[in-house]
């Protein structure tokens, strides 16, 4: 996924734990723009989890894109202005490439209207 990504034109950063992903957002800061976490990461950790507590760390919700092949169980996360939009597994890269754009639009539509403010 990350390698479509990339190829497709997307700046990918990859995490392959919570920690390490929260890691990540710290040295990103402002310039993180969307998530793609798979709901069940392991250990007992939630893709909705890592949201948050991202969202919480960089102090603004980011847009996320949860991965799930089980919808129903999926907990949403509570990102204050900021979309979730939940993508079932298997997903087509294809879509998830049509996908991201509206993501990153709107977190840097965001990002400018607040900094003008």
């Amino acid at each position: 996924m990350a390698a479509v990504l990339g190829l497709s034109g997307f700046e990918v950063h990859t995490a392959d734990s919570a920690g390490a992903a929260l890691s990540r957002a710290r040295e990103l800061g402002v310039s993180l723009d969307v998530l793609v976490v798979d709901y069940h990461l392991g250990q007992g950790t939630t893709g909705t989890e890592v949201a948050e507590s991202i969202g919480r760390q960089v102090g603004y919700g980011i847009p996320t894109l949860l991965v799930t092949g089980d919808l129903a169980n999926a907990e949403i996360p509570l990102l204050p202005n900021a979309p979730v939009w939940l993508l079932r597994k298997p997903a087509p890269l294809d879509m998830l490439v049509a996908t991201l754009p509206a993501l990153v639009e709107f977190r840097r539509a965001v990002r400018h209207f607040v900094n003008k403010g």
